[in-house]
């Protein structure tokens, strides 16, 4: 869904129309409008620092009044009344370059990459581990049995 609000002003081309004057109001329209919108992206990494960002998103609103009209008149009042194309189709369209000023230190820490992580866990692990207070049975020394 999307809430509109359009006015549109006479333009210079009503300069010649009996009651219209440039610069005024014509008419308003408010309205909300169901939409359909989607979009997508690449980003490329040229260096670990450094990439480069094409995005597109489009829009397509059921309504052909969002520009603040759905007809248009070669003259005003008397002129021929032409109807706009149904379904205008908005879109956006964004390039762009990204440079990181400091890396994350969570991207390539092998303690927050689990990849990483279970490839070095050894090293993470504890070097002495805890003992008990009793010696295992092959450090004991055995007078009675083996």
């Amino acid at each position: 869904m999307v809430f509109f609000s359009a006015t549109e002003y006479w333009g210079p081309a009503s300069a010649s129309t009996p009651g219209a004057e440039p610069g005024e109001v014509w008419r308003e329209v408010t309205d909300i409008a169901p939409m359909v919108s989607g979009g997508g992206g690449l980003s490329v990494w040229i260096s670990p620092v450094l990439s480069a960002n094409l995005e597109i998103t489009g829009a397509l609103p059921f309504s052909d009044q969002l520009d603040g009209h759905d007809v248009w008149y070669n003259s005003w009042p008397d002129g021929t009344v032409h109807e706009t194309d149904p379904y205008d189709f908005y879109y956006t369209a964004t390039v762009g370059v990204t440079f990181l000023i400091s890396d994350s230190p969570f991207r390539n820490d092998p303690r927050y990459n689990r990849r990483s992580y279970t490839k070095t866990r050894r090293f993470f692990q504890p070097k002495t581990r805890s003992r008990s207070s009793r010696p295992s049975s092959h450090t004991r020394n055995r007078f009675l049995f083996f």
